[in-house]
């Protein structure tokens, strides 16, 4: 099944950067003294940093220090500052507070590279080494208010004088934070959590592909039984085979994004009782990767999952996001770095 991917949550995405070009401090003086006048009258106990940073909260963390290129889960509300709405979040009580909760939405720590040449503007709000601040510990949280010269920003500079003689200001924001966790090695993490999935579902470890870390293949015989088919273990699907099959596809936590089944469907609001369901029309080809889903392409996870199954099988594809939708994610429910859970049975074609 092939879904739409979109960008992953960015932090450009969110306001920070904008091509920046060169202006005279002059520029934007009027604005400064309109944004220090602003704060200073809503905010008096925030503190100012050489760079026009404002210091609303910090909590220090008691983790280790963020490092450069590593994957960093955070938690995070952004508000504009003269108007305080809320333009991004990632919490079930922001959205819960905005009137905008989804109960199959995905609400949970972002993630995201952090890399300083990627993103000079968040490099500004966790590491910067200016006046009263410092790079932020895991476990710490910080609220900032950030000038329009510093969100507007694709480089990093070293004072405030040089930000407003290169860079045309944008819109100054007011940014909470906290920093949950970094790790080097994404993946590593995104296996651990699949394999104490399985482990405990008791599903067996040893089913994978070589040489594609990561992938896990179960067959649920149970599934098999409890449907009481008659599987063709012995017969391989050749290219340009059609079959039809019914699946689920899951999260690791149980959330379902996708399926055709229509009990499965309603339950998690994907559709109504007068939607159509029917089993995908699936063509094998000579090169796996070719294989099609009502006529598209599907990400790799899911292909190899089929490409291991015979005539009737039941069985489960578990893997991560490598084989997945990656840093993107797609939709409401999958964000990025998300491992997934394809439930596949492989059925009769449907009466037409």
């Amino acid at each position: 099944m092939k879904m739409k991917k979109i960008l992953v949550l960015s932090l450009i995405a969110l306001g920070f950067a904008s091509c920046a070009k060169v202006v005279s401090e002059s520029d934007n003086l009027s604005e400064r003294r309109a944004y220090d006048a602003w704060v200073n009258a809503h905010y008096p106990e925030a503190r100012r940093t050489s760079k026009g940073i404002y210091v609303l909260e910090e909590i220090p963390g008691s983790g280790e220090e963020l490092k450069d290129s590593v994957y960093i889960y955070y938690n995070h509300v952004i508000r504009n500052l003269y108007d305080n709405s809320i333009t991004s979040y990632n919490t079930a009580d922001i959205a819960k507070q905005m009137n905008a909760y989804d109960k199959y939405g995905y609400y949970g720590e972002t993630i995201d590279y952090y890399l300083p040449s990627k993103n000079p503007s968040f490099t500004e709000l966790v590491a910067s080494t200016d006046t009263l601040l410092s790079r932020m510990k895991v476990g710490g949280k910080r609220t900032l208010i950030i000038p329009g010269w510093i969100t507007n920003s694709t480089k990093i500079y070293k004072t405030e004088g040089e930000y407003l003689a290169q860079v045309k200001s944008g819109k100054p924001i007011i940014f909470t934070i906290e920093l949950v966790k970094q790790t080097k090695d994404i993946y590593a993490v995104q296996r651990e959590a699949v394999e104490k999935y399985m482990a405990e579902r008791g599903m067996p470890l040893n089913d994978t592909i070589p040489g594609m870390k990561g992938y896990y293949f179960f067959r649920d015989k149970m599934r098999e039984m409890e449907r009481g088919v008659i599987t063709q273990d012995s017969v391989k699907f050749k290219a340009d085979t059609t079959i039809y099959i019914e699946y689920i596809g899951r999260l690791l936590n149980g959330t379902v994004f996708d399926t055709n089944i229509r009990d499965t469907a309603i339950k998690w609001g994907l559709g109504t009782r007068e939607s159509s369901y029917k089993p995908a029309t699936i063509v094998f080809k000579a090169d796996s990767s070719q294989t099609t889903f009502n006529g598209s392409t599907v990400i790799p996870g899911f292909y190899n999952t089929l490409w291991k199954m015979h005539p009737f099988q039941s069985a489960q594809g578990i893997f991560t996001s490598e084989h997945g939708y990656g840093a993107s994610g797609t939709g409401k429910r999958i964000p990025a770095y998300s491992p997934l859970v394809f439930q596949i049975d492989i059925v009769d074609k449907p009466a037409n």
